[in-house]
């Protein structure tokens, strides 16, 4: 519940900070010429850059904090197994392992019906001699 709540956070976090990196207008002009002049007249000819960029490094700042507890809290969890392919192999071995040996049974029980030799015992009686 909580890590779930924590990752929707991180996402939001994310989202915004796109969002406010987009609108810096860097040396392209950025998409912050898509306000026109409301941008200008909101923050002032220079003050944009100003709140943006403090913005920008708080989103930043709290990015990576929810990255490192979002590392740590997902590591010391014990609903999830240390490796997706080592569950996924426990899960296949042992229905696996239970079909082939029942495979194999199937065979010898084929190639040695009962009541008949077994294999062995017939090549052993062809090496005597007798023909």
């Amino acid at each position: 519940m909580v890590f779930g709540f924590l990752i929707l956070i991180h996402v939001i976090v994310c989202a915004a900070l796109i969002g406010i990196v987009l609108l810096q207008s860097g040396k392209g002009g950025g998409l912050a010429g898509l306000g026109g002049g409301a941008t200008q007249a909101v923050f002032g000819g220079r003050g944009a850059t100003d709140v943006l960029s403090k913005i920008t490094e708080g989103l930043a700042i709290a990015f990576m904090v929810m990255s490192f507890v979002l590392a740590l809290y997902g590591s010391r969890t014990n609903d999830v197994p240390a490796s997706v392919i080592s569950a996924r192999q426990a899960e296949i071995a042992s229905p696996a392992t239970a079909a082939i040996e029942e495979f194999q049974a199937n065979q010898e029980s084929q190639a040695n019906p009962e009541g008949a030799p077994a294999a062995e015992e017939n090549a052993s009686a062809g090496d005597t001699g007798q023909e």
